[in-house]
């Protein structure tokens, strides 16, 4: 009789144990997207944010190598600050120039310098390619010389805004790791001020970030 009061109990306790571990497991909810943001609180990737945009399938053709846009569309403009932001006018021809004689004069000053003429001085894609590659390249160090170039130019004058969108697009929003301040192609005064701005903004980021580890900070800033 104890044998089956045994026996009996095992098999219950069998049955017990396995309808507890077929019953199912609610799975977790799929992560949501809410996007990143940057300094200043604002998305950093409004598709990830909105969910407006799907992802390209797998087998999309690859992405264009040449010079990218002002801002890749999956990335928001940085925000320029409040008091370049207000001001009513920008006189870049008074902003100081931040590549010293000394630095000028260097090996590598000239290297550089003689990237940005070859840069400047075609309207050829494939015939800069190279000279933008260069200055690219050499990251944080062109940035003092490609802003001074870039201020120098008269945004009321095709072919200096021609050059002022090319920095832009091929050598500045590149250097800031894809993401820039935004860039207007109309050549109304409205349009010229909004360029100017964001001329005078590279300025000062130029001038505060002197170390190749502050540089690098905003770089990575999203």
């Amino acid at each position: 009789m104890l044998a089956l009061l045994l026996a009996g109990g095992g098999l219950a306790a069998f049955w017990l144990l396995r309808e507890r571990t077929e019953e199912p497991t609610l799975a977790a909810p799929p992560p949501t997207n809410a996007g990143s943001v940057d300094a200043h609180g604002a998305p950093a990737n409004d598709d990830a944010a909105t969910g407006s945009k799907t992802a390209a399938p797998a087998d999309s053709a690859p992405a264009d190598s040449s010079p990218a846009a002002s801002t890749p569309q999956n990335l928001s403009p940085r925000t320029l600050d409040a008091a370049v932001l207000a001001a009513t006018s920008i006189d870049l021809v008074q902003l100081p120039d931040l590549v010293t004689d000394e630095l000028r004069a260097s090996e590598a000053g000239r290297r550089l310098d003689q990237a940005l003429a070859t840069f400047l001085a075609t309207d050829d894609a494939p015939t800069r390619a190279p000279a933008a590659k260069e200055l690219v390249e050499a990251g944080h160090a062109a940035v003092p010389f490609v802003v001074d170039a870039w201020k120098r130019l008269d945004l009321s004058i095709a072919a200096d805004r021609a050059r002022a969108t090319r920095i832009e697009r091929e050598l500045a929003t590149p250097l800031a790791g894809g993401r820039g301040f935004g860039w207007s192609d109309g050549t109304d005064a409205a349009s010229e001020l909004a360029n100017r701005k964001v001329i005078a903004q590279w300025h000062t980021l130029a001038t505060n970030l002197v170390s190749d580890e502050a540089w690098r900070a905003f770089v990575e800033r999203r």
